[in-house]
């Protein structure tokens, strides 16, 4: 089985222990489960409906995945017109289209592209600002200057961009509003049927509580499962088929738990499931190592000691590292080409992102070389031996990459002759570490165009709507379009919320 190594490290929290006791009773007009960012605008939208709502989570703090959120899809958006940025709704919906080879119900995501553009204005209105914000390809929203760093000094991801100024908006809103509790560090166990199958509520266990909620209609929002290895195996075979490296984006809590609860009930799962499977990652490692290994002028080998892939087709190698020996490559470079590289990914920063100055490259570099995440060795021989690699057959394959670029042209790979760079034949040599990645799953839970959870026979379960990176449907098998899931979590809560209210009718009290 795959051994999974977790982007965030130390920066990601245990799951509780749920350890029950004293047995308490509620009731509400809607049950939420999972306080991530699907939830949350759930939450927040009924609640202004007028709807009782209690939202759950199994974690200490609300926020989930979304916290580490980059980006934000929103294509028509009033507040975002006036400022001169264009409404892209319906190339985004064509886009979609095409990347699902029209296999999904277009109802699901023309609903959810179309409302991209109210959301984020509502979220304006509660606070969010626009003016610390820059627009990036497709119309997305990301955050200019970062208020708080996250983990592992990456400026592309984690606490201070997007997912963060967005969850703690929503969370004080949850916060101040009277017809919201928010219960944490409690774990839903079991969905509540009633008549023909409907679901009346949850059963869940807490610190020293056991939890029996009834509610009218109960909203999934609990997140994907990158870190269930029994359910990767599962659902996607093929890529989780050894015991190799791999690296996701996703936090431990991940674990699928209300695919499970949702099977128990005969919800349909396993359709239209993705799990943004990527390139390779120095992860986890330091962050200006890691842009320098998306530079394809370096040389990537295996621990058999010969180059696989072309090293300027990053999106396309997944499966070959899967090949190799612990599903591992290495980035090599030379001592005369270390800064080189480094002023390459300067001038190649993706979506204007902060980068550190090289001197913090150099520092990085240096903690880490020695450990089982990059090595430094005077000869090829000396770092072969440091990759476990044989020495012959690296130093051949050195050799050989040297000719392809005093030819300028790549005889095994073909790779770019732009890219051919000479890296010299003196030391010292420099080796890290490559791994596999993927992002976060996408799907579980079958939906109709309302959010309703559906059974296999495409009946809908009357009191159950899934929303968030639990719901199936609104993607296929192929992750995408890009930085569009963290849309799709405040978008499907805050419509989830807007039809349970439309279906037990108008505003209460109006």
């Amino acid at each position: 089985m795959s051994r999974l190594i977790n982007y965030y490290g130390d920066y990601d929290k245990p799951v509780p222990e749920h350890v029950g006791g004293e047995k308490r009773e509620a009731s509400c007009d809607i049950v939420i489960i999972g306080a991530g960012g699907s939830g949350l605008s759930a939450a927040v939208r009924a609640a202004e409906m007028g709807r009782k709502v209690i939202l759950v989570d199994k974690m200490s703090e609300a926020g989930g995945d979304t916290r580490l959120a980059a980006g934000l899809l929103c294509t028509n958006s009033e507040v975002l017109k006036k400022l001169g940025v264009p409404d892209t709704t319906e190339r985004h919906i064509n886009d979609y289209r095409r990347l699902h080879h029209y296999r999904l119900d277009p109802a699901i995501y023309e609903r959810f592209i179309r409302n991209t553009g109210r959301c984020y204005d509502w979220l304006v209105e509660k606070g969010l600002d626009t003016e610390n914000r820059r627009m990036v390809m497709d119309n997305v929203v990301m955050i200019k200057d970062r208020k708080e760093w996250g983990p592992i000094r990456h400026p592309g991801y984690g606490p201070g961009l997007m997912g963060s100024a967005v969850t703690d908006i929503l969370i004080r809103c949850v916060n101040e509003n009277e017809l919201i509790d928010l219960i944490l560090s409690t774990k839903v166990t079991e969905l509540i049927t009633g008549e023909e199958g409907s679901v009346t509520g949850v059963r869940a266990v807490g610190q020293g509580i056991d939890w029996t909620i009834h509610a009218q209609d109960v909203i999934l929002a609990c997140g994907g499962f990158g870190c269930n290895t029994q359910m990767l195996k599962h659902y996607f075979p093929s890529y989780f088929t050894s015991d190799n490296y791999f690296t996701h984006y996703c936090l431990k809590h991940c674990t699928g738990d209300g695919i499970k609860m949702a099977q128990d009930i005969g919800a349909e799962t396993g359709k239209n499931m993705s799990f943004g499977l990527e390139d390779m990652v120095h992860q986890p490692g330091a962050y200006t190592l890691q842009r320098v290994v998306k530079e394809p002028a370096g040389i990537i080998v295996s621990a058999s000691g010969k180059r696989f892939i072309s090293e300027d087709d990053p999106d396309n190698v997944a499966f070959a590292f899967d090949m190799q020996p612990d599903g591992l490559g290495w980035y090599l470079f030379s001592e005369a080409m270390k800064d080189k590289l480094y002023e390459l990914a300067l001038e190649h920063s993706k979506y204007d992102d902060w980068m550190p100055e090289t001197e913090v490259y150099h520092e990085e570099l240096e903690e880490e070389l020695g450990t089982p995440l990059s090595f430094k060795a005077d000869t090829i021989e000396e770092l072969a031996a440091d990759i476990g690699a044989p020495a012959d057959v690296l130093a051949q394959t050195m050799k050989e990459y040297e000719s392809f670029c005093k030819e300028g042209a790549d005889h095994a790979f073909y790779k770019d002759s732009e890219h051919l760079i000479s890296h010299g034949s003196e030391g010292p040599w420099y080796a890290v570490r490559l791994v596999r990645k993927f992002d976060v799953t996408m799907g579980g839970v079958s939906i109709d165009d309302k959010n309703h959870a559906l059974r296999p026979d495409g009946s809908v379960i009357k009191g159950l709507y899934v929303c968030g990176d639990i719901a199936s449907n609104w993607m296929g098998t192929d992750y995408g379009p890009f930085f569009s899931s963290f849309a799709w979590a405040l978008n499907s809560g805050y419509l989830t919320a807007e039809e349970i209210c439309r279906q037990s009718g108008k505003k209460k009290g109006e």
